[in-house]
């Protein structure tokens, strides 16, 4: 079992959570379908040793030491390999990891109910993740300017951004953007990849590169400055994508699609006057940001200015 998570610690439950886990089923019963670790149904499942976790980029593979599960019955069902799935309960105040894709968890306990999952459906995953969002979920911002729980931006209406740490990541993002429509840029800041791994000036960066070139055309800004916000800096992209798994709860409790899982963003960390640098949500990609030419297609998620 791998579960790919941004943050080892993990989060630990307020609230009992309904999950999945896939059985085999043999001549002695019931086992973990990996480890072949023998179940007894009806009872506690814990692993026999401590989380381990390998780097994955500039994210953590965890391969060790938690009771993998399934958020997303659907999913298990594609994935059960001629098992059987039952449900589980992830006891409350019990430590827990959530995969970015919010299909798969693992957990240092599970309860196994005896209870078998005949038809696996969308709407059991969605009593699954509403079970989440007064748990996980983050806070919002308004049109207003005010950051209130994402329970009262569903009540109020007018969401446009998510709260993430000291950052405000806005609700919409962009698909195929193209940086700039010239292939070479006046910038007098250039970064090697360590330094656009620390760049924490998004809005610097995309401020001084329009003054810089006032004849260009810089598609990428362009959506960004439509909502009022910029194009964050890579140290900013990677901090925000490091709690990727919350920001879709957050975004499912508001009825948006998930932020993919390795996609490739457009940051305003410039490599080159003919690159910039990017970086993958999922982390696995490379350790640091990778460089895109100014006129190739990825996609931008736009920030606004910080709330601190």
């Amino acid at each position: 079992m791998c579960l790919y998570v941004g943050n080892k610690n993990g989060f630990v439950t307020k609230e009992d959570i309904t999950v999945y886990k896939v059985l085999k089923k043999g001549a002695d019963g019931y086992k973990t379908p990996y480890q072949g670790y023998p179940v007894k149904l009806g009872k506690d499942l814990t692993p026999s040793g401590d989380p381990n976790f390998d780097e994955y980029g500039y994210k953590f593979s965890l391969n060790g030491g938690a009771i993998h599960a399934y958020l997303n019955p659907v999913e298990a069902r594609r994935n059960d390999n001629g098992g059987e799935i039952f449900k589980a309960t992830i006891p409350a105040g019990t430590r827990m990891w959530i995969q970015d894709d919010l299909n798969q968890v693992a957990a240092r306990k599970l309860h196994i109910t005896k209870d078998t999952v005949s038809r696996a459906t969308e709407q059991l995953y969605t009593k699954t993740l509403e079970s989440l969002v007064p748990q996980f979920a983050l806070e919002v911002l308004l049109m207003d300017k005010s950051i209130v729980s994402v329970q009262e931006g569903r009540e109020r209406k007018g969401v446009i951004g998510i709260k993430v740490g000291k950052h405000i990541i806005s609700t919409e993002w962009f698909q195929d953007v193209v940086f700039c429509t010239s292939r070479i840029i006046n910038t007098a800041k250039t970064m090697k990849f360590e330094e656009a791994d620390r760049d924490m000036n998004g809005e610097e960066n995309q401020r001084d590169i329009l003054l810089k070139n006032p004849d260009l055309e810089f598609p990428a800004f362009e959506k960004a400055r439509k909502l009022g916000g910029y194009v964050p800096a890579t140290g900013e992209l990677k901090e925000a994508f490091l709690s990727l798994a919350e920001i879709n709860i957050t975004r499912f409790a508001l009825g948006l699609e998930n932020i993919p899982w390795g996609y490739w963003f457009y940051s305003s960390s410039m490599r080159s006057a003919d690159s910039v640098w990017r970086l993958n949500s999922n982390g696995g990609w490379s350790r640091w940001p990778y460089y895109a030419c100014l006129g190739c297609r990825y996609h931008v998620l736009p920030f606004f200015s910080s709330c601190e």
